[in-house]
């Protein structure tokens, strides 16, 4: 759910790896890192999830803003009803398969369960350049991917180009999508996705 254009994936792809990196260096130092809070709800992840997955979040819902929030942060990448752009998974029936609490921690922690059918791979080619995004399909010729710039026609790299490729462990979803916003922005998001068309 973002509304980053490329080249966000290589971008974002790459900066997580360097940045997954440089934690499990701190990690394996027996040191994780504390949670800051983040700077629109002054709460961690953690305790937003607690929040507003109780059965009293203490929030003001407002369905219109919750669509103006899939519009803003989440229709470039996603689908919902007859709005946004088929990159990421379609969110129209996602109320049937998921609770409050599953998209909630979706939404806060992207990277924790990555469905196989949108994992990113990164791709180093022999020019010293790199592309990533979703692995369509590929031959003995090609292999094609799906991302934001090339949604309808997926991009086709030679074979021949390929130095060498890495299966990212990082979503597409980019971490922090709401951390600029409030208690009642994130709940009144959720709402409208959950069914609020």
């Amino acid at each position: 759910m973002h509304r980053h254009r490329t080249p966000f994936l290589v971008a974002a792809s790459i900066g997580a790896l360097l940045f997954t990196a440089g934690m499990s260096t701190v990690r394996s130092a027996g040191q994780d890192p504390p949670e800051e809070p983040m700077p629109g709800s002054k709460m961690t992840r953690q305790q937003v999830l607690d929040t507003l997955g109780s059965d009293k979040p203490g929030t003001t819902v407002s369905v219109e803003r919750g669509r103006q929030l899939y519009e803003d942060l989440c229709s470039s990448c996603h689908i919902f009803g007859d709005v946004g752009t088929s990159v990421g998974p379609d969110l129209t029936t996602l109320s049937s398969r998921f609770g409050k609490r599953d998209v909630l921690d979706s939404i806060l922690w992207p990277s924790r369960t990555i469905s196989d059918q949108y994992a990113v791979t990164i791709f180093e080619l022999t020019d010293g350049t790199y592309a990533s995004g979703v692995v369509i399909r590929e031959d003995a010729r090609a292999v094609y991917l799906k991302n934001a710039e090339h949604l309808d026609r997926p991009l086709p790299i030679a074979v021949g180009r390929i130095q060498d490729r890495t299966e990212s462990t990082v979503s597409l979803m980019p971490e922090g999508l709401v951390a600029e916003h409030s208690l009642d922005d994130i709940d009144s998001l959720v709402a409208y996705v959950l069914g609020g068309k």
